[in-house]
């Protein structure tokens, strides 16, 4: 059996909040390095056994002028990571549209049918109304 879509997107918001949390805490972490040591030296020398990761991931998303993206997302796409976001996108893009034309369309014929209706009393009466108007062009043309 097929797993639920709710399911699917479930699990991964559980990757998704995993993945932030370490994510924070690794940041914090070496964010904090030089208010516990209160010294440069030490705070250096323990950024340089840490291989300078904050900095990096730092300079990973600076702006680069091409793009207001970072520097690794600008990379990862210029090696053909986004080939296949590219194509997700799409397909999603045109699943989409395709669901928004056929609403539109039932839309629009439910307005046609509306308008299209007309009560019963409502077609007696403009019956009575014509066929009124018609005798009383024939007895002006009978005067």
């Amino acid at each position: 059996m097929r797993p639920s879509r709710r399911a699917h997107v479930d699990r991964l918001k559980f990757f998704y909040d995993v993945a932030s949390i370490a994510a924070m805490q690794i940041t914090m972490n070496y964010s904090v390095i030089p208010f516990m040591l209160m010294d440069l030296s030490p705070t250096i020398a323990a950024w340089r056994r840490l291989g300078w990761y904050g900095h990096w991931l730092c300079a990973s998303r600076a702006p680069v002028p091409a793009d207001d993206a970072g520097l690794v997302p600008l990379l990862a796409f210029s090696l053909g990571a986004g080939k296949p976001l590219r194509a997700h996108l799409k397909a999603r893009d045109a699943a989409h549209l395709k669901r928004v034309e056929k609403q539109t369309a039932k839309e629009t014929a439910r307005e046609a049918d509306k308008g299209l209706t007309i009560p019963p009393e409502t077609a007696d009466h403009a019956a009575q109304v014509v066929a009124e108007g018609l005798g009383a062009t024939r007895d002006e043309k009978a005067l």
